[in-house]
């Protein structure tokens, strides 16, 4: 039988950020905030990202309370993108 929930947040990010051998300012983590997920992210130092598209649509009641967690709060994943590339570096001409 499958477990219904996901492993502990704070052991599974840790676990992560081992494996690909970065520190968590040097990563984010994006979640919709259920399962403490988001909580647990903070907890190990990664800044976090809640993605309401979803919730949005099938429980859009438990988006506030989630927010707690989050540092940003976005609709769509495409908005994420803008927010991490760095500015353009201006070229000599």
């Amino acid at each position: 039988m499958m477990p219904s929930r996901l492993p502990l947040p704070i052991v599974s990010n840790e676990l992560c950020l081992r494996q690909l051998d970065v520190s968590a300012d040097q990563a984010v983590f994006v979640g919709d905030g259920g399962s403490s997920e988001l909580a647990g992210a903070r907890k190990v130092g990664l800044a976090t990202v809640m993605i309401t598209g979803i919730i949005k649509e099938l429980w859009p009641e438990r988006i506030d309370s989630r927010k707690a967690d989050a540092d940003y709060v976005i609709e769509r994943l495409a908005e994420l993108i803008p927010r991490l590339a760095p500015a353009p570096v201006p070229r000599p001409h």
